[in-house]
């Protein structure tokens, strides 16, 4: 059984509590019938770079944008 391409995550510590992006919907699917996430890892990846002092360009392959207001 599949997980499927969008879930949630989880971000412990310096996080600001809530809900982040919009949620997936079930009427617009992929082409292999998975949700279609509305926030990329690379975007999640590029806000803890950020978080840590770190230009996400140095350390990610594809580029992200930070989120803005998830980490204080």
């Amino acid at each position: 059984l599949d997980h499927g391409t969008a879930s949630v995550m989880f971000l412990a510590g310096a996080a600001h509590p809530g809900v982040f992006g919009t949620r997936p919907s079930w009427s617009s699917l992929n082409p292999n019938g998975n949700l279609i996430s509305r926030v990329s890892l690379a975007d999640y990846y590029a806000t803890l770079a950020h978080w840590f002092g770190v230009p996400a360009a140095a350390v990610l392959p594809v580029p992200g944008a930070v989120i803005p207001g998830i980490v204080s």
